[in-house]
This record gives C-alpha cells, structure tokens and sequence, in this order.
C-alpha cells in the first residue's frame, strides 16, 4: 500500500536505552516525528509531556494513537494519550506519517500503532530494574564553579514480564508488573502570626521607617464616621483598658480563636523585630511519586480459523506533597494527593472466513481520571471552627479557606492563610467498537469496516465549596480608612475583628458525552505487478458535544 511511516521493531523497542522506559522515547527516531516539548517529560506518569507529538507537519496532540487496536487519545487535559506504553510490555511500534488508506482517520497527522506483547509455546521471563542517583550524576557546571554540591536525585524503576503457553497451542498468557518510585527533598519556609497577635495584642508588631522601627497602630473598624462637610472617613486607634493596639477579647470573633488551635507557632530561632520568615515545617521533607503498571493478556486458538485475545492495562500515579502545617485540617499546599489512573482494555475476535477472506470484530475501552485528593481539609468543617447553622447549612463539611495576602508557601512575611480549595475528579471515558472485513479478489485487496466511539467526561470541581474569607489591612488602617500605610493596620487583626470579604462556590459537575462514528472502503488495486492504485472513500461523523443528564443550556 501507499502508506508511508517508520516501524520500531521488538529489538528496537526492548533494547534502545532510554530515561524512563516508555517507548514514545524512541517515537524521534521514525521519519517525520517531531517532539513538540521537552523529551524529559516522557515518563510513564507523565501523560502530557509524552503526548506531545508533530508527525509530518500535522498539528501537536492530534494524532491518533491506537493500542492493540483500542483508541488511547482522551479529550479532557489537551488530548492527551492515556496509557503511555512501557517498553518492556511493548512488542512493536508502527509510526505511519502518511496515511494514504481510508482505514485511518481522526488525525491531522500521522498514526501511532503500538502492539502489547503476546504469548507463545516456550516460556520467558524477565526481571529487571533501572535506578537514578545522586552518586552517579555529575554536577552542573554552575554549581560546580560555585562551590555547591549536586542535587539530589532519587528515582527507582523495578519490574518483571512473564510469557508462556497455558495449553500447548491453544492459550497463552502474558503478564506483566512495573513500579516506579522517586522523592524529592523540598523546603518551605514562611510567617505565621505570633501568639500575642493570636491574643489581640499587636504591640510587638512593627515597621521599619528609614531603619528605626515603630510601633503598627491597629484602628477600630467598628469606629468608622463619615464628615459630611469634607466628605471622607475617619477611624479611631484602638485604645482599652488593655493598653493601645490591644484587642480585647470579647471583641474577637469566635471563629478566629477557634481556628489557631490548627495553625502552628512560629519555630524560628531568631528574634521576631519586624515581620520576617519565622516558620518551617516539621517533620518529613520528601515529596513522593509512586507509578505502578500492570498488564494481563490471554491469547485463545479457538479453532484454526478463530482467534482470541483480551488484554487489560491499569496504571495508577500518586503525587504527595509537603505539608506546610504537618497531620492539620488547616493544610494550605493544595491538590494532593495527585492522582491519575488509567484502564486500557481490548476484546479483539479475529475470524477466517475462507483462505482470501478474514473478519475482525473488536470492542475497547480506555479510562483516564485525574484529579487532586483533599485529605487534610475534611479532618475538620466549619461546625469545629464555630461557624453558625445558617453557614453550615449551605457549605460543604470541610474546612473553609482563609486568605490574608501571603504567598502559598514560603518565603512570604504575610500571613499565608489556612485552608485549601476542593479537590478534583475527572474521568474520561473512550469506548469504541469496531468492524473490519477484508477480501482478495483477484487483483483486489478489499478493506471494509467502521467504528462506533463514544467518550464520556465527568467533571467535579468543588473550588470554595466550603467557603473562602479574605483579610487584608485595609480594614484596620486608619486615621483615613482609604490611605493605605506602613505605619497602620494588619490583616491579622482585621480577622479577629471579623471583618473581610467571603464566599461560597457552589459548582456544577457536568457529564459531557460525544458520539464519533466512521465507515470506510479500501480497494488497493494491482494494475501490473510494478503499479498498485489505492482507492478509498471514508465517512466520519462527531455529534455535538451534549450533556448525559441534560443539564446544558446554550443557544
């Protein structure tokens, strides 16, 4: 036929070195193909970094990518391939650029053809594992000019395959395990208030004016008065029997002494003058990635004229960060643990008809989720912080943000908050079933088949559903509530004040589905035996995207 492209045969695939294993590594080498991104992103976990693909000019992320004869492209996160195939669970891998057959199509470029390993009469295993250190790197020459030691790496990759016969010409199994762990050591670093700014007691908060340090004065939001005549507000500094920049305390909100009990004190050693990094967590300073994979194929000789073959492929990723305030509801460093998981699975019955006639029936499914899990935020909900009936009634039981203009984590000399958004859940399911038919007539190879595709996405994606508070300085500055200084106000005591700005998301969850459905005839016509015509015709359709529920609206 006419096609044009490179095939990465078993050698190939199973011998040529690589970082992580995966086989879209060594996609380059075939004519035509082209790395969109960094090749360093091409990990098994990494499904968008090994997506990104450009095959004879056709545009990144459109390429069709089939696994033993199963769709693998998903829509949701950019058209990303959900399995990214393992060498080692790899027979080969057909990379055609130019699809000049009616049998391909759902592509602006070229079609990546990956075949799983089967089964045969003798038995063969394999175990292997590859590792990544730091006493193996060399330095980068920056560092090493500046006198720093490498950085550090850790990364293990260990596995197994296993093939044989179950009964001697008649079943056969292939099986196969993979595991891929690393960590990384992270440090973070920030502010939190003092225990004396959690009492209401600001006398020890200061600012620097040209080197000499002052005293921040707190105002009275609740001292607010218009003058008619100029035509601005005026606030009054706190002054009580306490003593100045004092809050008493039947003056601060319930929840803001309720929430402390969450947020650690400062740790740091050196003396609090003005408002500094004065916090590091404790505890363990490894972020985790765990990647396991495991594969189970049956090939079944039904009869000499029928074959079997069911193969399944589940992967599953998890990415768990640094807690910020260790084992707290309060946890602000948001989406963990990451999690993304896939299911690939073929049923694939291939029938001989006669000696020139052969059918092929097929039925697949690939499931890709991800998402961000939200373990730390539902250890408490706003009933533990006091919030009242009305505010339970109406947020989700989990605990609440509180932003007070920090930085996320680190390195910021404001209050960086407590509190996370929602986590995540996305599945995107493919479901095909396909029909081929071929026949040689004659001087006439005749193709004809067609597809059904359906494609199901899920989306959660709760935000502030148990409901988001910001403070800033604003509301306790003064004498002029509208002219922002150095020398007053502090978004702490704007929170025991109880005042500042809130919400509540409530969010929809929609279940969008897509209907894709092909046909298609391929007469490949041997005029002489140096001149062979092609000749195709394919008809594709994709519905309208849709709601499985019903629940979109438009115009």
């Amino acid at each position: 036929n006419a096609d044009r492209g490179g095939e990465i045969d078993r050698m190939r695939t199973l011998y040529t070195p690589t970082v992580q294993r995966v086989v879209m590594s060594i996609l380059p080498s075939a004519p035509g193909v082209v790395v969109a991104g960094g090749d360093r992103g091409m990990t098994p976990s990494g499904n968008s970094g090994a997506s990104g693909f450009m095959i004879n000019g056709g545009q990144e992320r459109t390429n069709e990518m089939v696994l033993d004869g199963v769709p693998n492209r998903t829509s949701y996160g950019g058209h990303n391939y959900g399995i990214i195939p393992t060498q080692e669970s790899t027979a080969e891998v057909k990379v055609i650029t130019n699809a000049y057959s009616a049998e391909y199509g759902n592509t602006t470029g070229g079609v990546i053809n990956v075949t799983t390993k089967s089964g045969s009469n003798e038995f063969h295993g394999e175990l292997y594992t590859f590792f990544r250190n730091t006493g193996l790197n060399a330095n980068h020459f920056e560092r090493n000019r500046q006198g720093l030691p490498r950085t550090r790496l850790v990364y293990n990759t260990q596995g197994g395959v296993v093939t044989g016969r179950i009964f001697r010409d008649k079943l056969f199994f292939t099986g196969k395990y993979h595991v891929s762990q690393s960590n990384d050591v992270k440090s973070f670093s920030g502010y939190v208030p003092t225990q004396k700014e959690r009492d209401g007691d600001f006398t020890s908060t200061l600012y620097s004016q040209g080197g000499v340090l002052r005293e921040v004065t707190i105002y009275d939001p609740f001292s607010t008065t218009y003058n008619a005549a100029t035509g601005k507000y005026t606030r009054q500094p706190i002054s009580t029997v306490s003593g100045k920049n004092v809050i008493p305390a039947s003056r601060i909100n319930p929840v803001a002494k309720a929430l402390w009990k969450y947020i650690p004190l400062p740790n740091s050693t050196a003396p609090l003058q003005v408002k500094a990094t004065n916090y590091a967590p404790t505890g363990s300073a490894k972020a985790t990635k765990a990647y396991l994979e495991f594969m189970p194929r049956i090939d079944w000789n039904i009869s000499q004229k029928t074959k079997l073959m069911v193969r399944e492929i589940r992967t599953d990723y998890k990415e768990t960060a640094v807690e910020f305030y260790p084992d707290s509801a309060a946890e602000i460093n948001a989406g963990w643990p990451f999690i993304r998981a896939n299911h690939n699975a073929v049923v694939d019955l291939t029938h001989t008809i006669s000696p020139t006639s052969v059918l092929s029936i097929r039925a697949g499914m690939e499931r890709y989720v991800t998402g961000s899990l939200e373990l730390p935020r539902t250890r408490a909900t706003p009933k533990d912080l006091g919030f009242g009936s009305l505010f339970q009634s109406q947020a989700r039981p989990a605990f609440p943000v509180f932003s007070y203009g920090g930085s996320n984590i680190g390195g910021s000399n404001l209050f960086a908050g407590a509190g996370a958004a929602a986590g995540s859940y996305v599945p995107d399911q493919v479901n095909n079933f396909d029909v081929t038919w071929s026949k040689f007539l004659g001087k006439h190879n005749i193709k004809v088949g067609g597809q059904v595709r359906m494609e199901r996405i899920y989306i959660y994606n709760g935000g502030y559903d148990a409901g988001q508070f910001s403070f800033g300085r604003g509301d306790t500055q003064g004498p002029d509530p509208d002219v922002a200084t150095l020398a007053a106000g502090d978004e702490v005591a704007s929170f025991l004040f109880g005042v500042g700005g809130g919400s509540i998301a409530v969010n929809a969850a929609p279940a969008q589905q897509m209907f894709y459905s092909t046909m298609f005839v391929q007469d490949d016509f041997k005029l002489t035996p140096k001149l062979t015509v092609n000749l195709g015709l394919r008809w594709d359709k994709t519905s309208g995207l849709t709601d499985r529920f019903n629940a979109m609206t438009g115009v």
